[in-house]
């Protein structure tokens, strides 16, 4: 036979049990005015897909595994369906270092401290041997149309139709009249050049982001591919073969 529990134990259970039930109450009533304060969740959403639609991403050209060949500021907007392409020449000056110096330091710090300098934010970087440019070139399948300004010691100035070496040759070379300078905006228009070619809507832009995978230096995920997906798709269908324009540095 169960006996019942004796009266101070019932009111101290009935007191907690209250408290409980008012703290919970209590608790409901401050999410419920909180949801209904918020904006609702569609136009968050559309906000933060706004804010989201312009990105910079830093490509790093490397000569040897620590020294640059060329870096290259690339911001992709998708409300504008452009994308811009600058070319910043590795004895710039930031905050005292060189662009150089600060890879050294590490490719992230070089290309947050080299956005925040141009007025922006870094979204990601890129790394990329010069051999794995021509390397892409040749998996991509086809030449690529450039004009230069000046004669190199193999191609002359003006246009040329250059093979993925040639391009590598291009993307290495430093005897340009204005040095570094000259360089950096070469390294622009042969970006420019390759978005404007293969970014299309008929190619298989996934391979591509996977092909890019392996040549980077940097690790991607196809997650990484999936979240940006649509932008891609967006602005490959938009793609006129003049989308992106070089700024000079």
């Amino acid at each position: 036979m169960r006996h019942a529990a004796p009266a101070k134990h019932v009111t101290a259970k009935t007191v907690l049990c209250t408290f409980l039930f008012c703290f919970l109450l209590f608790g409901a009533v401050l999410l419920t005015t909180t949801l209904l304060h918020r904006r609702p969740a569609e136009d968050s959403a559309e906000t933060d897909a706004a804010m989201g639609r312009v990105r910079t991403v830093t490509l790093f050209f490397r000569k040897t595994v620590e020294e640059l060949s060329g870096v290259v500021l690339l911001t992709v907007d998708t409300r504008t369906m452009e994308i811009t392409v600058r070319g910043v020449a590795i004895d710039t000056e930031v905050g005292g270092r060189t662009v150089q110096e600060l890879y050294q330091i590490g490719s992230w710090h070089a290309a947050t401290q080299l956005t925040a300098a141009y007025g922006g934010s870094c979204d990601g970087v890129l790394s990329f041997s010069v051999s794995n440019v021509a390397s892409f070139l040749v998996y991509a399948g086809d030449h690529l149309c450039l004009t230069l300004p000046e004669q190199m010691d193999i191609l002359p100035a003006g246009e040329n139709t250059l093979t993925p070496i040639q391009v590598a040759d291009v993307l290495r070379y430093r005897e340009w009249k204005n040095g570094a300078a000259t360089q950096a905006e070469i390294h622009a228009a042969v970006v420019a050049a390759i978005i404007n070619r293969y970014w299309v809507a008929d190619r298989d832009l996934e391979q591509d982001f996977k092909q890019l995978t392996a040549l980077c230096d940097e690790r991607l995920s196809i997650s990484q591919f999936e979240a940006i997906k649509e932008d891609l798709y967006a602005l490959a269908t938009h793609n006129d073969g003049s989308m992106a324009k070089t700024e000079s540095g």
